[in-house]
């Protein structure tokens, strides 16, 4: 069984939970919306969703009428560099010399990121990414899903 679960913070109430069970409602984003309605959200405000990266519930933004958008929290963000820098060290595609300048590109990126400034840093990540990939042998994506 796969639980959706979460809290919505309010900026005038107190906090409330949200949960379903994915496969049981008709639609996960009505019940999003549903819920948000219910909780005093209405039709021309917007809510950005902070969430992990469960796959349903980004479907339920998705579809939502109220949810404007989906952003990883702060956990998730930094399990993505991780895994770009993993993918980095344990790479023989990449020289020491170069394997270097990858990692300092990857840290500036993620100071970036940290401090509200990392827009920009997404797409220089995600043309690292396009690069690494051309070489054969280079299997690892960071950024598949993002």
């Amino acid at each position: 069984m796969n639980i959706v679960a979460g809290r919505a913070t309010f900026t005038d109430g107190p906090r409330k939970l949200y949960a379903c069970v994915h496969k049981e409602v008709t639609s996960a984003a009505a019940r999003l919306d549903q819920f948000l309605s219910r909780n005093g959200v209405a039709s021309d405000e917007r809510v950005t969703v902070i969430s992990d990266d469960a796959g349903e519930f980004e479907k339920a933004v998705q579809g939502s009428q109220l949810a404007r958008g989906r952003i990883l929290d702060w956990f998730h963000i930094e399990m993505k560099f991780q895994a770009a820098q993993r993918a980095v060290f344990g790479s023989k595609m990449i020289a020491a010399l170069e394997r270097g300048s990858v990692e300092t590109e990857i840290n500036r990126a993620r100071w970036f990121v940290w401090h509200g400034k990392g827009s920009k840093e997404v797409e220089r990540i995600k043309a690292l990414d396009g690069r690494l990939l051309t070489r054969e042998g280079y299997e690892f994506s960071c950024c598949r899903g993002t």
